[in-house]
């Protein structure tokens, strides 16, 4: 197949934003394996770590947050730093949902908004972390750690944090 790759600019398209038109003859297989390839471009963000970039997927985000003016997104097992604003973001995907000024979460990764006084998000992994915190047996603290630990449900940063 030879693609034909034409480039225009828009001025009455929304920043963030790139229409992709395919034409073709007919439909096979080799436009289904490109308009998959598009898809998957679509449901990532791309930030720098260490001078590299690194996709990652909209389904892995846990939440985004600001802190001290950076804006942060949490994936189960790591946190990144991102260039993008929380007004940007939350507009990425249908599941990004606005539920306070610093937070953004994604849908999928959400148990409960308790939406009080002070808005608390719950997601699971906040309730571990709570627990595990929350052991007074130091032995059986360090137990549940390590196991959380080695299952790839904590980080080790959030395990040193914890011992």
């Amino acid at each position: 197949m030879k693609l034909n790759i034409v480039f225009k600019i828009n001025k009455n398209i929304k920043d963030n934003v790139v229409d992709v038109n395919i034409e073709s003859a007919k439909k096979d297989s080799q436009i289904d394996e490109l308009l998959n390839y598009i898809n998957r471009y679509e449901s990532t963000i791309v930030t720098k770590v260490d001078n590299k970039l690194v996709k990652i997927q909209y389904k892995d985000i846990r939440y985004f947050y600001c802190k001290n003016k950076e804006i942060y997104c949490k994936t189960k097992n790591k946190e990144y730093k991102v260039k993008s604003r929380l007004y940007e973001l939350e507009k990425l995907d249908k599941d990004f949902i606005r539920v306070s000024k610093k937070y953004v979460v994604n849908f999928n990764h959400a148990e409960c908004f308790d939406m009080g006084r002070i808005g608390k998000i719950e997601d699971g992994h906040s309730q571990l972390i709570e627990h595990l915190k929350s052991i007074e047996d130091e032995e059986e603290r360090r137990k549940q750690i390590d196991f959380s630990l080695q299952s790839n449900i904590i980080t080790q940063e959030e395990a040193n944090l914890l011992y």
